[in-house]
């Protein structure tokens, strides 16, 4: 793209540095190892990235293979300013002819060391084309549990592959309809959690761990890959509030006053276990000491079995026995923050209080936040004042990395959440970057002369959110599932300002039509996507009160996107089907 050069590419076999060789060496290459650059692989991480010029030569190598792909794009930033702003929206200095060396002396580690994400456009790319596909390397964003954790299966059977590595995994590993009538003691007297004691019974508590022992080699034996070993194990508790109330988990929570306590002694003592196994002589070839089992801090598991000591303004374990082994560890998931308002306002003394208690048992912390509202996910739902560099800088103090659970079937993300992801993606890899120059910058390069336009409705959008939460005191716990759906909420002359300002901004970039069509579709796209949000509640919540006429345009508006936009692939909240979207705008007569 910056040259129109395609350069020739080799393997390594047989080569050694000299000072007469012109090459890209990408990877751990036997040119890097006789050149003899040294690459701290432990200091960089994962991700974690290194440039490096000798003689006439560029090393591009990282902490592991991810971390050399990240270099390529580092490499074609510092070299020919690449900026990746979505797979159709790559800027990029042209017709290059002479590029001089540089003398490369580049480490680049990420900030958040590992940096998750559920958009499903980074997750699973819907088309294969080459930039789709590309796109979540080249944000450098590492991809959902599924290349870094180990997921359990459901049953022993090798030709099933029924597994989870992430939410409800209680489920794969223990399944009530395998064990329950066996070892009904292994789940919680008012449901389908476990019972991390074992009902008390000191028999079924170490047939429990032993089986979820066996269930986790078993995982690991068939999922092992050497060249990129795994890192974890999650053991996340069910989606429900059936926590256990026998006997012995109640002596456990009026000892520590939380039902975490429970949860972290058994992992403890399956962590233990889990060290044995590793250990074994048969089992050194799976790399298992560095393994983590990872518990998730949630719901009624979320408050950590710590109180802050006033003489010493710290937080401290109740007891030494409730603090996590080195080799287990926790996501604090805490779906009561409300991630629309600022990490320093009053609101978040709470959820500081949970991360500093959760930061005196341990080390191993990663963090679960909800980005979006999961019930009207066509909503706008404005995280821009929670998560700035300062909030992910606090992320990356206290942790190891960050989830961002967001719109897990949708391709096509209106209301902003393409900038957000975007611009999430820059902040944790530096957090230190100023929000307000990204955020111009992909305004920019996004809508091109449309830019001031697009800007200002985005501005329009967060500030009606703003009046909207505010107003109707929806700034509270749990907000990514507020009930905003209400036709008062959501005046129909606000709704078509917002969509004649997508119609201003089209008119405003109909140039490129005969200048480049291609650009054209692919601001015109980023334009319509914007639209959806305001189209979509216009009809919903104001079908009776537009025209016939008005109706039908907007129907078939959004219908012509169809053309260029993969529309069948949003969801109208968390659990409706992909072809929501698409049905609803059908279902309007």
């Amino acid at each position: 793209m910056a040259t129109g050069i395609s350069l020739k590419t080799d393997t390594d076999e047989g080569l050694t540095h000299s000072a007469n060789n012109k090459y890209i060496s990408l990877g751990e290459t036997t040119l890097l190892e006789s050149a003899g650059v040294k690459v701290d692989k432990q200091k960089l991480g994962t991700d974690g990235v290194r440039i490096v010029t000798k003689d006439d030569t560029i090393f591009l190598v990282g902490g592991s293979d991810y971390g050399t792909v990240n270099s390529v794009y580092t490499f074609m930033e510092l070299t020919f300013d690449l900026g990746v702003y979505y797979y159709d929206c790559i800027e990029i200095e042209e017709n290059v002819s002479n590029k001089k060396l540089k003398a490369y002396d580049v480490t680049d580690i990420p900030d958040i060391k590992l940096r998750q994400t559920s958009y499903e456009i980074i997750r699973k790319p819907f088309s294969s084309d080459y930039d789709v596909m590309n796109f979540g390397a080249r944000l450098r964003y590492t991809r959902r549990f599924y290349d870094i954790c180990y997921a359990p299966y459901k049953s022993y059977n090798d030709a099933e592959s029924e597994s989870s590595p992430s939410h409800n995994t209680n489920t794969y590993v223990l399944p009530e309809s395998e064990y329950k009538d066996t070892h009904g003691k292994w789940y919680s007297d008012n449901g389908s959690q476990w019972c991390y004691t074992a009902h008390g019974d000191a028999e079924e508590y170490e047939a429990m761990q032993n089986e979820v022992i066996k269930k986790i080699a078993y995982t690991i034996k068939r999922q092992y890959d050497s060249a990129n070993p795994r890192q974890y194990v999650n053991l996340f508790m069910e989606d429900n509030y059936a926590t256990c109330t026998c006997q012995a988990c109640s002596q456990i929570f009026s000892k520590y006053e939380v039902h975490t306590a429970a949860v972290i002694l058994f992992m403890n003592d399956l962590g233990e276990k889990f060290e044995e196994w590793a250990k074994l002589p048969e089992n050194l070839q799976y790399n298992a000491q560095d393994v983590s089992i990872n518990m998730i801090a949630y719901q009624d598991f979320v408050d950590p079995p710590a109180k802050y000591d006033e003489k010493k303004g710290i937080y401290l374990p109740i007891d030494d026995e409730v603090k996590l082994r080195k080799n287990v560890g926790v996501y604090i998931a805490d779906i009561y923050a409300d991630y629309q308002q600022a990490l320093n306002t009053e609101h978040h003394e709470r959820t500081k209080k949970i991360v500093d208690g959760w930061g005196t048992l341990t080390k191993n912390i990663h963090f679960w936040t909800y980005p979006n509202n999961f019930k009207y996910t066509l909503y706008m739902y404005d995280t821009y004042s929670y998560f700035t560099g300062d909030t992910l800088a606090y992320y990356a103090n206290n942790g190891k990395g960050i989830y961002m659970e967001t719109c897990s079937k949708t391709s096509v993300l209106t209301t902003w959440k393409n900038l957000q992801f975007w611009l999430y993606s820059k902040l944790q890899w530096n957090t230190s970057l100023d929000e307000q120059t990204l955020i111009d910058d992909w305004f920019r390069a996004v809508f091109k002369d449309a830019a001031p336009i697009m800007k200002s409705l985005f501005m329009d959008m967060r500030t009606h959110a703003a009046t909207v939460y505010s107003e109707n005191n929806l700034y509270q716990k749990m907000s990514c599932y507020n009930k905003v759906e209400v036709k008062a909420l959501w005046p129909i002359n606000t709704l078509r300002t917002w969509i004649t300002k997508c119609d201003k901004a089209l008119e405003a970039v109909e140039k490129y039509k005969i200048i480049d069509q291609d650009l054209y579709t692919a601001i015109k796209n980023h334009i319509d996507i914007e639209s959806i949000s305001p189209i979509y509640i216009l009809l919903k919540l104001h079908e009776k009160d537009l025209s016939k006429q008005e109706k039908t345009d907007l129907v078939n508006r959004v219908c012509d996107m169809q053309d260029t936009l993969p529309i069948d692939k949003i969801e109208t909240n968390q659990n409706a089907p992909v072809t929501g979207f698409l049905d609803f705008i059908n279902s309007i007569s």
